[in-house]
């Protein structure tokens, strides 16, 4: 907070504090690259039932996107979880 105004090179520091806002996609980071889709969504249904409705993996990031049908069911998984 300090640092908040204050230059680092040419580049001014400003500190802020954005708002969360819930979505029906929960994202996930460190995803192996031999982890399956299948593997994946299985692993999710198994905690949420039929309310996901896709997974989206990026191998070169490691990092996965899953989808819910709606806001809550992604936020009740995410609890479980």
């Amino acid at each position: 907070r300090c640092m908040s105004g204050k230059c680092i090179g040419n580049n001014l520091i400003k500190l802020g504090f954005g708002k969360s806002k819930p979505t029906r996609v929960l994202w996930l980071d460190g995803v192996s690259e031999q982890l399956k889709d299948t593997y994946l969504l299985d692993y999710f249904k198994s905690y949420c039932e039929n309310s996901v409705h896709q997974v989206l993996i990026d191998r070169v990031k490691c990092q996965a996107l899953v989808y819910f049908v709606n806001i809550e069911d992604a936020k009740l998984c995410a609890d479980k979880i």
